[in-house]
């Protein structure tokens, strides 16, 4: 289904539904429990109020879900704010195996957004745009960087232990060795318990050291050789 809108009872009438992109323009008052065993793929577009935002998370429960699409809309003057804990609430509940995880143009709490990562271990792929407040900072990015003598630098298990691709337009308000300690350690590893990366893309829009620039070509001029 290319697009719908939660009205009671509407997935009680679609048990087989597998993708759907919901458009948020009006605001509900309250929704019914949404619990559906065959949903796949959701992607949530976000145009109203904060409150209702919680409403929608503590109502759903999707046990099949494996790609999920948080987006804002382009252009609008607000960037929706997601409740805290709403989306790691809803992805508990729901027991599901998420596989692809992409935020657009939304608030996001980044300590929630570790909880999230910690409890997928099934994610191959995160896409992130952030429009203004981080959303990856840098204590994320040190949860997500392997360290080769198995201990980490934050004292903190690794977050998504097993990741091929990411893909990240960021405010990136932190030093450009942060990335480069990252990317390093999980670039096209051979690691028992930590995947290499396979795909990493970057929006950066500030000035960016030739250190990182460098260490970037060449991880780059490896690949294609690979």
């Amino acid at each position: 289904m290319a697009c719908a809108r939660l009205c009671p009872g509407f997935w009680n009438h679609v048990p087989n539904l597998v993708r759907c992109t919901v458009d948020f323009g009006d605001s509900p008052d309250t929704l019914d429990d949404l619990d559906h065993s065959s949903l796949e793929s959701l992607h949530l577009i976000l145009r109203f109020h904060k409150f209702y935002l919680d409403v929608l998370f503590n109502n759903l429960t999707l046990r099949a879900l494996q790609d999920l699409d948080i987006a804002g809309p382009l252009g609008a003057k607000q960037t929706p704010a997601l409740p805290q804990n709403a989306v790691a609430s809803m992805l508990n509940r729901s027991s599901c195996n998420l596989q692809r995880l992409r935020l657009f143009c939304i608030r996001f709490c980044s300590h929630e957004l570790i909880e999230i990562l910690q409890a997928q271990p099934s994610l191959v792929e995160l896409v992130i745009y952030e429009p203004t407040s981080p959303i990856v900072t840098k204590p994320v990015l040190e949860r997500m960087t392997h360290d080769i003598s198995q201990s980490f630098s934050t004292g903190s298990p690794l977050v998504i232990p097993i990741q091929n691709g990411w893909s990240f337009l960021l405010v990136f308000a932190f030093g450009d060795q942060v990335i480069l300690n990252l990317i390093r350690s999980r670039w096209r590893c051979d690691l028992l318990q930590v995947a290499g990366l396979e795909l990493v893309k970057l929006g950066i829009t500030r000035e960016v050291s030739s250190e990182m620039i460098a260490q970037m070509a060449l991880w780059a001029s490896g690949r294609k050789k690979g």
